[in-house]
């Protein structure tokens, strides 16, 4: 949800269309919501761990309220002067990325609160989590594809090249187990295939996105949906998949 919410806020400076914007600020209410869900779950309980998981969680909702803050600074910026700086947009980066920080970390002291026969991950769970880790490049690799157009900065355009490369060899590594070859699930195997397919077609997307804003300069709004609609296809192929191995589990 926190990379996704980045990323419908980089749509909106890229298209300039409110909708990205308040797409980025629902992610940023169910985030809160979630928050309040997971707080009641945690309890007062006073055994250390609960009180050390309460904390951390709540380390994590500050930060999801610094990244809320950077985020409005760089909407602030975009609709006075139609451009983002540097400065800004990596300040804004740099606090979602201590938000995931702060959310690794709750993750970690909640694994520790775990019998140990709960904390391995085999067969379809860690499939589940090979997959999220996937999804996570995916991802990443989105707003990169963003900043490249919003900055003009090629380091953004081979931080793309590497997300996806990254993502390339996750895909093998799951593509190789026996999750989706002897005893596998054909269905799983399809929609693996299918969500490739969605891929391949995502990453010629980007390279005609990145050609459009190479030769003139700026994106237009049908260039943008055109890849708009390619990351979308995308995400739903990977929905499918995920949603398949999670039922599994």
């Amino acid at each position: 949800m926190i990379l996704e919410g980045r990323n419908e806020a980089l749509e909106y400076i890229v298209s300039g269309e409110t909708e990205e914007k308040m797409e980025f600020l629902v992610c940023m209410i169910r985030a809160g919501a979630l928050n309040d869900e997971i707080q009641e779950i945690i309890g007062t309980s006073g055994e250390p761990g609960r009180k050390l998981l309460k904390e951390e969680y709540g380390k994590a909702d500050e930060a999801r309220t610094a990244a809320m803050y950077s985020a409005l600074a760089v909407f602030e910026e975009y609709e006075a002067n139609g451009n983002v700086s540097a400065p800004t947009l990596q300040a804004f980066e740099d606090d979602v990325g201590r938000l995931r920080s702060a959310l690794d970390r709750f993750a970690d002291v909640y694994r520790a609160t775990l019998p140990d026969d709960g904390r391995d991950l085999s067969g379809d769970a860690a499939a589940a989590v090979t997959l999220l880790a996937m999804q996570e490049e995916l991802l990443e690799s989105i707003g990169e594809s963003y900043k490249y157009v919003i900055l003009g900065n090629v380091e953004e355009k081979e931080k793309f090249s590497a997300g996806m490369d990254r993502f390339a060899a996750g895909a093998e590594a799951f593509n190789a187990t026996a999750y989706l070859h002897a005893g596998g699930n054909a269905a799983v195997a399809g929609e693996y295939q299918a969500m490739m397919v969605a891929v391949a077609e995502y990453r010629s997307a980007t390279d005609a996105f990145f050609s459009v804003y190479e030769r003139d300069g700026w994106i237009s709004p049908e260039a943008f949906h055109t890849y708009e609609d390619a990351v979308d296809e995308m995400r739903t192929a990977y929905g499918v998949l995920m949603a398949s191995v999670l039922a599994n589990t």
